[in-house]
């Protein structure tokens, strides 16, 4: 595999420096997406441009590149590094652009633009998931910024460093009112009597590409859960579009039923 990245209309060497050192991202002031790729091709592209595009205007970051630029982009990327032979992520970060000190956005701005591509393993390679209920942070349903994917990502990473300590790898978020989110990576499939239920989104959940599908196909309802439907369900899923539906196997330390998702879709 190359190493080529696109930034703001180049072609750069993965190991160039991109991005202005007062770039926005300093400010958590941007947003990113994380597609899939099999075999060469870019999977729910559509779908991920739309969430992109609807991320940057809940951020007001003016992002003009249109669907059929954004696919042709994808396409030369996957190209160029030659990732062609396998399983691939691909990674679009989008910033409001360098700008002066200060939190309140300049108002003519230049948004920084990065697509980038690193090979990503097969479900069957990823480690079992031992997950935990964070203690140490909460997210908040309360902010449009729970449900997008945003460069403010320190919620995640510190319940994750509290998984990490706990000896598990995974954690799964509530919201303020103690109500079931999401975990760091990807969204939650609850298996409860014959169906599957995930958290709404009013409850702080990122409106992941898998998720969303999977409830306007009528697989999945949406229903407010709260930690005790967790230890009590048929069996827990992660799902994220790296991933795909992975089984939860370990809650807290305690074993949990292992049963393949396609017993309840």
């Amino acid at each position: 595999m190359s190493d080529f990245i696109w930034y703001n209309g180049h072609w750069l060497s993965g190991r160039q420096a991109a991005l202005n050192a007062r770039d926005r991202i300093r400010l958590g002031d941007g947003v990113f997406d994380t597609m899939l790729s099999v075999g060469g091709q870019a999977i729910y592209a559509e779908h991920h441009f739309k969430r992109l595009k609807e991320s940057c205007a809940i951020m007001d970051i003016p992002f003009t590149m249109g669907q059929h630029s954004f696919n042709g982009v994808v396409a030369d990327l996957i190209r160029r590094n030659k990732a062609t032979d396998a399983r691939y992520a691909v990674n679009t970060l989008v910033t409001r652009g360098a700008g002066a000190r200060g939190l309140m956005p300049a108002d003519d701005v230049t948004p920084s633009v990065i697509l980038m591509i690193a090979k990503a393993p097969a479900p069957e390679d990823f480690p079992p998931v031992h997950a935990i209920i964070a203690q140490t942070v909460r997210r908040n349903e309360g902010s449009p910024l729970s449900r997008i994917k945003s460069c403010n990502y320190g919620d995640n990473i510190l319940a994750l460093n509290e998984a990490k300590q706990r000896g598990a790898n995974e954690a799964i978020l509530l919201n303020n009112a103690g109500y079931v989110t999401c975990a760091s990576a990807g969204n939650l499939l609850v298996a409860m009597g014959t169906r599957l239920y995930t958290p709404p989104l009013s409850d702080g959940v990122m409106n992941g590409i898998q998720r969303s599908h999977l409830v306007a196909q009528s697989k999945v309802e949406e229903r407010s859960l709260l930690p005790d439907d967790l230890k009590n369900a048929e069996a827990l899923y992660l799902v994220n579009s790296i991933r795909g539906i992975t089984p939860i196997v370990k809650l807290e330390g305690a074993d949990l039923p292992r049963k393949p998702a396609s017993h309840f879709l």
